[in-house]
């Protein structure tokens, strides 16, 4: 595995897409060209994603195609939306609509989503709809 992503078991609204990818983002960030400690980084990203408002389930993979010294330190996480911190929530279809229409995720017809949106290019849908790395959705 050469990175992580972030998959939903719920449906997600294009607005909390977009925020939990500015989430995932600026988490990478934050870890980026240091000695990760897998279990602090799980733990900040369940910390921060039940801050948004969700449940989630993190697994830590290593890349298994890094040769670099310290290659028993890179991790990758794997973030699964599991609910909503308020199960009483019910998922309005219309809002769904009316943000898909409104094109907030500024996705055009290739599937790549724009940088007016996650701060830079190069990310794209995965099938459950969430954006990641890479500029076009993984199959």
């Amino acid at each position: 595995m050469s990175q992580g992503g972030v998959e939903a078991e719920i449906d997600l609204y294009d607005s909390d897409r977009a925020n939990l990818a500015r989430l995932v983002n600026w988490l990478n960030q934050r870890y980026v060209g240091e000695h990760k400690n897998p279990q602090k980084y799980a733990e900040e990203l369940v910390e921060r994603f039940h801050h948004e408002g969700f449940y989630v389930e993190v697994r830590m993979f290593t890349d298994e195609d890094y040769e670099g010294p310290d290659a028993d330190m890179v991790w990758y996480p794997y973030v699964i939306i599991t609910g909503r911190t308020d199960p009483e929530e019910e998922f309005d279809h219309d809002r769904m609509s009316h943000e898909v229409r409104s094109d907030l995720l500024g996705v055009n017809r290739q599937g790549n989503v724009q940088q007016k949106v996650v701060g830079q290019a190069g990310y794209g849908r995965t099938a459950s709809g969430l954006i990641v790395p890479g500029g076009k959705a993984p199959v």
